[in-house]
């Protein structure tokens, strides 16, 4: 089983059988449901169903106050299964545990109690349906997935400068134009996601244990929100949707205060749709250029006391923050946010990448919360050709100098599936998958033996193929030396020789940068410039 239990076993030496039309329940019924679910797609138990009882029932849950958040105690005995947890994740994590041992065992289970609890609290990945509109399917499928191993948070990336993805009843053109792209080809692309297909959402993972985090990337990466309402950018001028990848000028103004008013204009329709403790409210790669030049940015900058910037972002983060805050929610920002100096020490930063010498050293002794997603370790939109799967299992949170974080300052890690690149469900699986076993190992167990955790892999990949799910063979998800670099030529050649075919040379140059930049320090110098030699041919 992947995660492996984080706490202790102990068996009981009697045999337990689980019947295959079905049995008792007494708990919460949504989440049995969910266990009902998952057993009715098995061989044998297509059949199976759950009843609720308390006279007494063969499944029971309990809550109770002496276990942490999302762990649990599962007794299984031959004339009860008995679940204890303290909440509703623990609950799906005991379910969840429950169902591998009916699946693995084909209903004939070791008697046993199972003391088991995460190491970490946040265990997440992240899905981009900005720039791929997935549909409801895919989005669920992952989840369930992701469930199965105990992953508990879904970031959802539903804003950016390639779409806006969340309906607005309150700005109508947010969907009517900001939804929508033109493609290269001329096609248009695009698409939302309705508040009741949300709210469905949310739903059926909160019943696995996952909570749903949004993010509202403010104020960089606003584009399509800029399309919609070029009011709220500094020179109010027009723009389109983009369709390219990249880091765009255009960026909601700090300036004008209907430019504030509307930002939380729009955080308000995202709590109403979405219960999550925490709203993600991006702050990543937002260039300064427009702000330079505004006058009413000027303005904020002098009479807020500010001395460059990216205190002006800092403040305009507080305003984004102290918003959250009255609602009870809490705000996640990408490390960039750190710049300043001067951001408020109620947001978690979620740390990606930075350039050596630059700012986070000096955050990390602060009283802060991160969650640690560094590109070079957690980044799924690279292949493991890039990212190999030792590298996701060793994540160490640090910084780009090597500072490494205090271990309580972590709430943990999250893997990101950015979907430039991704262009339909086997592909998205295929780069998760199974990469994210491995996030599920970290977050959970901490440190883990190699070699035990790709024996368990062999046997998860098995569960995958069942399940219809795609994803890379195990023996190309960690090579190391000349086949990896090979299949670093093999995985950005056509990627470059696409970019020269829509007449964006440009950016081969970009790219180059990008594979230089990630064999550094995995590759001698000689074998990084033969690299980026045949990727010109």
């Amino acid at each position: 089983m992947i995660p492996a239990v984080n706490g202790s076993v102990q068996t009981t030496g009697e045999r337990v059988v689980v019947p295959a039309h079905g049995t008792t329940y007494d708990g919460d019924a949504r989440v049995f449901a969910v266990l009902e679910d998952r057993l009715r797609r098995l061989p044998g138990f297509d059949a199976f169903r759950l009843t609720p009882s308390d006279d007494p029932a063969f499944l029971v849950a309990r809550r109770v106050d002496d276990l942490v958040p999302g762990g649990y105690r599962l007794d299984v005995r031959a004339d009860r299964i008995a679940i204890h947890s303290s909440d509703d994740e623990g609950l799906a994590n005991a379910l969840t545990t429950l169902y591998w041992r009916i699946r693995e065992g084909g209903g004939d289970l070791a008697g046993e109690t199972v003391v088991d609890a995460p190491e970490k609290p946040y265990r997440g990945f992240l899905l981009d349906c900005s720039r791929r509109f997935f549909d409801l399917d895919t989005v669920t499928g992952l989840i369930e997935q992701a469930a199965l191993r105990k992953l508990n948070r879904f970031h959802w990336h539903l804003s950016d400068d390639q779409g806006y993805r969340i309906e607005s009843t309150r700005f109508p053109a947010l969907n009517e134009v900001g939804s929508w792209r033109t493609e290269m080809d001329g096609s248009r692309y695009g698409g939302f996601y309705t508040r009741d297909q949300i709210r469905d959402v949310i739903a059926f993972a909160a019943a696995r244990g996952v909570e749903v985090i949004p993010e509202l990337d403010l104020p960089g990466h606003v584009t399509a929100i800029i399309a919609a309402h070029p009011e709220v950018s500094c020179s109010g001028e027009p723009a389109e949707v983009v369709t390219m990848p990249g880091i765009h000028a255009r960026i909601l103004c700090a300036g004008k205060d209907d430019a504030i008013a509307f930002a939380k204009d729009l955080l308000d329709e995202v709590c109403e749709i979405f219960p999550s403790r925490v709203i993600h409210t991006g702050g990543d790669e937002a260039p300064k250029t427009e702000w330079e030049a505004c006058p009413d940015c000027q303005r904020r900058l002098r009479d807020e006391g500010l001395s460059d910037f990216e205190q002006l972002q800092a403040w305009f983060t507080a305003q984004i923050i102290d918003h959250l805050a009255a609602k009870g929610r809490t705000a996640v920002c990408w490390n960039e946010s750190l710049k300043s100096g001067t951001l408020d020490d109620r947001a978690i930063v979620q740390y990606w990448y930075e350039e050596p010498g630059a700012y986070a050293d000096g955050a990390i002794g602060q009283d802060r919360r991160y969650i640690y997603s560094e590109s070079k370790e957690l980044y799924f939109d690279y292949s493991p050709a890039m990212l190999p799967l030792r590298h996701v299992l060793n994540s160490r949170p640090r910084t780009a100098d090597g500072t490494e974080f205090a271990e309580d300052s972590v709430l943990g890690f999250e893997a990101a599936l950015w979907s430039e690149q991704i262009y339909d469900r086997t592909r998205l699986e295929q780069l998760a998958f199974p990469r994210l076993l491995a996030v599920s190992e970290r977050a959970w167990r901490g440190a883990t033996d190699y070699d035990d955790f790709l024996t368990r892999c062999e046997r998860e990949i098995q569960h995958l193929d069942s399940d219809g799910v795609a994803h890379y063979p195990l023996a190309e998800s960690d090579l190391a030396g000349e086949p990896q670099r090979q299949a670093i030529v093999a995985d950005w050649k056509p990627k470059i020789d696409l970019v020269r075919q829509f007449g964006q040379g440009a950016f081969v140059d970009a790219i180059l940068g990008i594979v230089r930049e990630r064999m550094e320090g995995e590759f001698g110098d000689d074998d990084i410039e033969l690299t980026l030699q045949e990727l010109k041919a």
